[in-house]
């Protein structure tokens, strides 16, 4: 990766080959009520201490030094604590959580740290001005965030960087002003790919913080791949523990389902190098492959089912999407009469699903995607297109409108005009337009 490609986001720096950084170092005390937005998760059931999927965080965080971030900056980083956590995660019990690991990294390095995040805060800020007055400053502030995710070093710095870079592509996730071609978020994780790489490569071992936000680059790292048909950079093996069954803050109850759709990546890229027509002997291979992973998908289980509602709908919507994005891979969309009608059966019980309250949605644009574009009817379309404006009314990410476009100008559209409608053609065909995260 180039640093043309970055302004691409391609920091210089090596991974070094030692580290004393540990978690434990880390995790000093932390009281979740002393946080931005600590205790306002309105929703939260749970008491702080069982919060899932991050391990629990002693009870105080030390003080920020004097003059570590300037005023206009305390008030945008507030901005950012008591808004961002609230909108993105899949519930509001994740909240504190996310919250307080955040802190745990500002507290290394509250000048850089302290700018990504803002970075994030001036978007709303911006986005609230609505004249485009605070647009310079928004750059301003990514572009610095970059210039300081270039000369990081992994081996002493590797939280730090890794949550740079999720508020750099926050940044684009949340900005309405973003255009398809504008965005970097691909280039971001394949950056983030590398260094986590370099860093287990040198012998290095992720801290449970590292982990924790490599979770959410995951996760953005899978959707992308399963919507344009290739391999996910971030292995699950890196992340995914098989015996913790807590919910995650992104993925909910599906971090178990995340190898399966690691497979289904794999075999959409493999089946879309071999877009040219093929002999027996592979489409069997092909086939072969397709069935042992949908007969793992239909067995699979979400962990911790009966702790929510909203993510086991979650999960299920999740699961059926899978299913139905194997089945086009193999029959393809207008391939017959008979593949077009299963495959709307399928996107029917997808969107059963997806009769949810807004609030349940939150990071379903993925399943909602693939749902959608198997449908012609007005009545299913509307119904459709209200699960993407119900996303967006509680989760403020330009990306589900995106998608929403994309569904709607393109496949419909596409489908309507007698054209080919096929949605894993078309994003390969408009790179940028697919963004369902």
């Amino acid at each position: 990766m180039s640093d043309a490609q970055l302004d691409a986001q391609t920091p210089a720096s090596e991974a070094a080959s030692s580290s004393n950084n540990t978690v434990d170092e880390r995790e000093e005390s932390v009281d979740p009520s002393a946080l931005p937005g600590g205790s306002m998760a309105m929703d939260s059931t749970l008491p702080y201490e069982t919060m899932p999927s991050f391990p629990f965080i002693p009870p105080s965080v030390p003080t920020i030094p004097p003059g570590a971030i300037s005023a206009d900056d305390a008030e945008t980083l507030s901005l950012y604590f008591n808004r961002h956590p609230f909108e993105q995660v899949i519930s509001l019990e994740f909240v504190d959580e996310m919250n307080a690991s955040t802190w745990m990294v500002f507290q290394d390095s509250p000048q850089a740290v302290a700018e990504a995040l803002c970075s994030i805060g001036s978007v709303y800020l911006e986005d609230n001005s609505r004249d485009g007055a605070l647009l310079p400053l928004t750059l301003a502030r990514r572009a610095r965030t970059l210039a300081t995710l270039k000369v990081k070093d992994p081996s002493r710095e590797l939280e730090q960087m890794l949550l740079m870079a999720l508020a750099l592509g926050a940044m684009e996730g949340i900005d309405r002003r973003c255009q398809p071609h504008e965005r970097t978020s691909s280039i971001l994780i394949a950056y983030a790919a590398s260094i986590i790489n370099r860093y287990i490569e040198s012998g290095l071992v992720l801290s449970s913080l590292a982990k924790y936000f490599i979770r959410a680059l995951a996760r953005h790292d899978m959707i992308i791949s399963l919507s344009h048909l290739r391999r996910n950079s971030i292995r699950t093996d890196i992340w995914l523990d098989e015996n913790n069954h807590s919910p995650d803050r992104f993925m909910g109850s599906t971090t178990t389902l995340m190898p399966l759709l690691e497979e289904l990546c794999g075999l959409a890229e493999d089946i879309q190098r071999h877009a040219t027509p093929i002999g027996p002997a592979e489409t069997s291979l092909f086939t072969r492959r397709a069935d042992g992973l949908r007969s793992r998908i239909q067995a699979w289980q979400c962990v911790s089912a009966a702790w929510s509602a909203r993510l086991l709908a979650h999960a299920h919507a999740y699961r059926a999407a899978a299913l139905l994005m194997l089945f086009r891979l193999l029959h393809g969309a207008g391939s017959s009469v008979e593949s077009d009608q299963t495959a709307l059966e399928m996107a029917r019980e997808v969107m059963r699903y997806l009769k949810r309250p807004p609030e349940d949605l939150r990071l379903c644009t993925w399943p909602a995607l693939i749902a959608s574009c198997e449908l012609r009817e007005e009545e299913d379309r509307t119904e459709a297109m209200n699960v993407f404006h119900s996303i967006y009314s509680v989760r403020r990410t330009s990306t589900s409108l995106q998608t929403l476009k994309f569904v709607t100008d393109r496949v419909w559209r596409a489908r309507d005009e007698g054209a080919v409608w096929n949605w894993m053609a078309l994003s390969q065909q408009f790179p940028g337009e697919c963004v369902p995260i």
